[in-house]
């Protein structure tokens, strides 16, 4: 085993229970060859004292974990966050307050180089000139026979599958509200005309409609390039990101911030491995465990918090569920 690239692995875990099965098809399908150092982000304790060693055993010595801090930005009341935004159709119809876990996943994901502040990647990750992100239901189908940094020399990031056609303009509105109108106060702010044409032509137009159709990356697998976007005005970005508080308040997604910057900064934003398309990789592994989003931290779908009994429970009902209805 050897890895080639100054590299790291991350991925916030909060889905414990399938976790074993992710890392086998990865590592079957790929990281044996290189044993890329893989860090687990967790919101607080969700696991036991014998977790992480077993996963050692059983897969490589070269397996972290790392228990992080998160809070709701000072800046930001409550009755600001997204859930509380009852006119929006999708509040209503997808994001109960229990989704509170979801917003500080969008933090973490957005803060590409924020290493070691509050709900963001670890300290240790600064060491990595690149890191891979990817969900803890992502499935590996087959097997991938090239290193996937390799691409990281001509690009500030790639991705599994680009997406974007399968995602209405209608939900990519009420899920990035003010995003438009953030971005164009940042160009103005600092003095930057986009690089990417499109929007170009929607600023020239003011049409947001046109941004809403861009393609970005998946969002659930995706490399990047860290000393490349170093080099950028990255940080000047994300501080202002942050500062607004768009992720809490509105739900901005990183596919959405981290595009509108590598598109406006970058000739080549990012390269799309098709992996979706070739039947290498899926978003996600089937499981009578995963739900549609990724559980909060003390919810009863992680099995090794406080509401153990309540989880399988919970688990059975799925189980059972799944049987009698398999097609739904």
């Amino acid at each position: 085993m050897s890895s080639k690239h100054n590299a790291g692995i991350v991925i916030l875990l909060a889905r414990v229970k399938d976790l074993e099965k992710i890392l086998e098809n990865f590592y079957e399908n790929f990281n044996s060859k290189y044993d890329y150092p893989i860090y687990l982000h967790t919101f607080g304790k969700l696991t036991n004292d014998g977790y992480l060693e077993n996963l050692r055993k059983k897969f490589s010595e070269n397996i972290f974990l790392k228990e992080i801090d998160y809070e709701i930005p000072k800046q930001v009341d409550e009755k600001e966050l997204f859930y509380n935004r009852s006119y929006n159709r999708y509040v209503k119809k997808n994001f109960p307050k229990k989704r509170i876990g979801y917003l500080h996943m969008l933090r973490f994901s957005t803060n590409l180089t924020s290493f070691g502040k509050i709900g963001c990647m670890c300290k240790d990750m600064e060491k990595y000139e690149k890191l891979m992100k990817f969900d803890d239901e992502s499935w590996f189908k087959k097997k991938i026979n090239f290193d996937l940094f390799d691409i990281l020399n001509e690009y500030p990031t790639a991705s599994a599958y680009a997406d974007g056609d399968n995602i209405s303009i209608q939900t990519r509105r009420e899920t990035t509200e003010n995003l438009w109108n953030f971005y164009k106060y940042y160009l103005k702010k600092y003095n930057y005309e986009p690089l990417c044409p499109k929007l170009k032509n929607a600023l020239k137009n003011n049409d947001e409609d046109i941004v809403n159709t861009l393609i970005f990356k998946c969002g659930n697998m995706e490399l990047y390039n860290i000393d490349m976007i170093k080099k950028s005005p990255w940080n000047e970005y994300i501080e202002e990101v942050n500062q607004y508080a768009g992720d809490y308040k509105y739900r901005w997604g990183d596919n959405e911030v981290i595009g509108l910057f590598f598109l406006t900064h970058f000739e080549k934003p990012f390269f799309d491995f098709k992996l979706k398309q070739k039947g290498i990789y899926f978003p996600s592994i089937p499981s009578e465990y995963t739900e549609g989003y990724a559980p909060s931290p003390n919810s009863i779908l992680n099995i090794h918090s406080k509401n153990f009994i309540l989880s399988n429970i919970y688990r059975l009902i799925l189980t059972i569920k799944k049987k009698l209805f398999p097609f739904r």
